[in-house]
């Protein structure tokens, strides 16, 4: 990454979060400024009715489910016992429920929006305001309650004749934290998400914060559209809209832990999930259109996905601090996951037809979106500085390269070696020289360092110089091929020196010469070459000492398989016994 980009991403996050901190202070202290507001106490202290099944009067209780089936009335009633003009406003909290207002037996109140609601079975739930007549004195208030899911059906939750600037006080200080806090989800998505495209495109690991992002900005949609505020205002859709948002929350939080684990077995389970919720997302709202299903009904499916998929995601991190070797950085993920696992199943517990109660978990959520995002930025940060100090060194690996290719000594032996042969052995002498040839063709076409090649060409290259070699040494020299796997990318001239220093520094010092080993494997994760030799050795001290010629060319090739194939290169050597090289290849880079 350039310094340019580099500058760009540091100002963006500045920006994103000082866009996000006024969000967050109005979440935090919203309800605090609301809940010292005094509002005068002036409300009909009034006692409802309700006929059982008996025909017997009872005094009804709110916060309650009475025994009444889907579609079925349920009436309730209270006595206006004198006229107050205070006492102009009925307040009632619906849940996918249809209400009547009747003053005697005269209808002047119907919250049916089915005419501009057109699709789905039930009323939007919502804080009802109805406005009562004048002249109330003495006649009977009649409330008629209906709902065509068996959950809210008798469900009763608040009602009550009160002065309308009292309610609305009371709800403004009961529901606006909810209100503050989706909005502060919804505003700190947007931001995180646009500087994350703006800036940071062609880092993966970046790239998988955009379903995350994605994920979070439509949870904030679903709290926004079911806090109850926005429903004094708005009728018709906002239930479904919310429906559907946890739709496509759950979704993208499935696509983004598909980009994000690697591990086979979770990857099964997840993909799973990811196709149902597909299918749940493009399926649901036709069946609700045409009436057959609502999405209320299929709530209960979103519902368990979501609780499969952060269920997944806990175990998940708890598998990652398990495995952990290298340090302990996956614990506060763990804990987030876990806690986030806990608290959305209290939610589920408590209601899980009232998103309300999501946002403990919500805000857990937001924490590790944050912990995420902040991770990558580091992340970005010192890959760009590692680029840059690449680069440098990748500058001086092409110098170096161009000059270890001309090794005079080399050439001069293999062209003397096959003058000799050409009176004598002249079938080897042509096949030495076609090997010489091969050789240098290789040499000189990879001269550039910046790209990589298929190790069948590494290995061709490899061959052609033993071949030479073995013409030269005859039995002191035997090379040994164990080579399982080619179907990977390397560096040229990366694996090639390895064995060049094999034979001439490690067991064609011996008198007796010896033996070198290539070998490749491949594992679940990862592409292995081994270059091993039973030659003298040397002390592994050494390789720190740049003043020694073989010491700057395994750093230099060290630099390259690091840089250009994201690989972990290891040799060891033991003195009087031998040396190996071991390049590792991560397939996931």
């Amino acid at each position: 990454m350039s310094k340019i980009n580099k500058k760009k991403l540091v100002k963006s996050s500045i920006f994103a979060f000082i866009l996000i901190i006024p969000a967050l202070v109005v979440a935090i202290f919203s309800g605090v400024l609301i809940n010292n507001t005094k509002v005068p106490g002036n409300e009909l202290n009034s006692t409802w009715y309700y006929l059982d099944a008996a025909g017997n009067e009872k005094v009804l209780s709110t916060k309650a489910k009475y025994d009444v089936d889907a579609n079925e009335e349920f009436v309730i009633y209270t006595d206006i016992p004198f006229n107050q003009d205070d006492y102009n406003t009925l307040l009632i909290y619906t849940k996918q429920q249809r209400i009547q207002v009747y003053l005697d037996d005269e209808l002047f109140f119907d919250n049916s929006t089915k005419e501009s609601r057109l699709i789905g079975k039930a009323e939007q739930g919502k804080i009802n305001l109805v406005t009562l007549p004048k002249n109330i004195e003495g006649k009977r208030l009649k409330v008629i309650i209906t709902s065509p899911y068996e959950e809210f059906s008798g469900y009763i939750e608040s009602i009550r004749v009160g002065y309308r600037h009292n309610f609305i006080m009371e709800i403004f200080t009961i529901h606006f934290p909810y209100l503050a806090f989706g909005f502060f989800l919804f505003i700190s998505a947007i931001v995180l998400l646009l500087s994350t495209v703006l800036f940071v495109k062609s880092n993966e690991d970046i790239k998988r914060m955009v379903s995350l992002l994605s994920a979070e900005a439509f949870l904030s949609l679903a709290l926004l559209c079911e806090s109850k505020i926005l429903t004094i205002y708005i009728d018709g859709y906002l239930n479904a809209v919310t429906y559907i948002c946890l739709i496509v929350f759950v979704t993208l939080f499935l696509y983004y832990m598909l980009n994000s684990i690697s591990k086979k077995t979770y990857r099964v389970i997840l993909m799973t999930l990811y196709v149902i919720s597909i299918i749940h997302l493009f399926v649901s709202p036709i069946l609700h259109i045409i009436g057959i299903f609502d999405l209320f009904e299929s709530l209960v499916i979103t519902i368990i996905l979501l609780m499969v998929t952060i269920t997944v995601f806990a175990i998940y991190k708890i598998y990652q601090l398990i495995e952990s070797k290298r340090n302990n950085k996956p614990v506060f993920e763990c804990v987030l996951g876990c806690l986030i696992f806990l608290t959305f199943l209290g939610s589920v517990v408590l209601s899980y037809t009232d998103i309300t109660y999501y946002v403990i978990p919500c805000l857990i959520f937001l924490i590790y979106i944050f912990y995420k995002y902040g991770s990558s930025i580091t992340d970005v940060i010192l890959n760009a500085k590692k680029s840059a100090e690449y680069e440098a060194q990748l500058k001086e690996t092409k110098n170096y390269l161009i000059q270890s290719q001309m090794k005079s000594h080399f050439i001069f032996n293999t062209l003397g070696a096959i003058r000799t042969m050409i009176v004598s052995q002249p079938n080897t002498a042509y096949n030495m020289m076609t090997d010489f040839t091969k050789y240098l063709r290789a040499n000189i076409s990879n001269i550039s360092p910046n790209e990589q090649i298929p190790f069948s060409q590494e290995l061709d290259h490899i061959k052609a110089y033993v071949n030479i070699e073995k013409q030269r040494f005859q039995r002191r020299l035997e090379v040994v091929y164990d080579i399982k796997s080619t179907n990977f990318l390397i560096p040229p001239l990366s694996v090639e020196p390895l064995v060049e220093n094999a034979v001439k520094h490690g067991v064609c010092k011996r008198v007796e010469g010896g033996t070198v080993r290539i070998a490749t494997d491949e594992t679940k994760d990862k592409y292995i070459i081994i270059v091993e030799d039973n030659g003298v050795g040397f002390d592994p001290n050494i390789l720190d000492d740049e003043s020694k010629k073989n010491s700057v060319g395994l750093k230099y090739i060290k630099i390259r398989l690091e840089t250009l194939a994201h690989a972990n290169f290891v040799i060891e050597s033991v003195p009087g016994k031998g040396t190996v090289a071991t390049i590792s290849i991560n397939k996931n880079k």
